[in-house]
């Protein structure tokens, strides 16, 4: 019999590593000197983002980095703790502009979360799975690094 943990959340090949997105071209410009403004895709990002997490930790818009917090999860008739963020930075090159986005998926037990002891792992819970899917095409067009 599977545990709360395997019926809440799913198994992603997307999770714990970095996938380029390049943006759409709607959602930034480039000046007469080459210069991008990518302003319209950070307010998107930060839109879709907030839908899921209760605020952004870290945002520096011109250093190209965003981060949330860890969102923790506890699922019943499990002893397994998941956490999740996302992390978020731009990639621009003269040739493309585009941002790469970790989501970071971790699981522990319930001794070890306690001691901050988590693992990576290749699920997500079933929630944050429709954010995956807006990240991927609501700013742009998702590919592999």
């Amino acid at each position: 019999m599977q545990d709360g943990f395997y019926r809440g959340s799913a198994s992603s090949g997307l999770v714990n590593k970095y996938m380029t997105i390049t943006l759409d071209p709607q959602y930034y410009s480039i000046d007469s000197e080459g210069k991008v403004n990518s302003e319209a895709a950070w307010k998107l990002l930060h839109q879709i983002l907030l839908n899921y997490f209760p605020e952004i930790e870290t945002t520096d818009f011109h250093g190209g980095y965003l981060q949330t917090p860890w969102k923790y999860k506890t699922f019943n008739m499990s002893e397994k703790q998941l956490r999740n963020r996302v992390t978020v930075r731009d990639v621009t090159t003269p040739d493309r502009v585009a941002f790469q986005i970790k989501i970071s998926s971790e699981v522990a037990g319930a001794m070890q979360a306690r001691h901050g002891e988590f693992d990576e792992v290749d699920r997500l819970p079933k929630e944050l799975e429709p954010m995956v899917e807006e990240l991927q095409t609501r700013i742009g067009k998702a590919s592999s690094i």
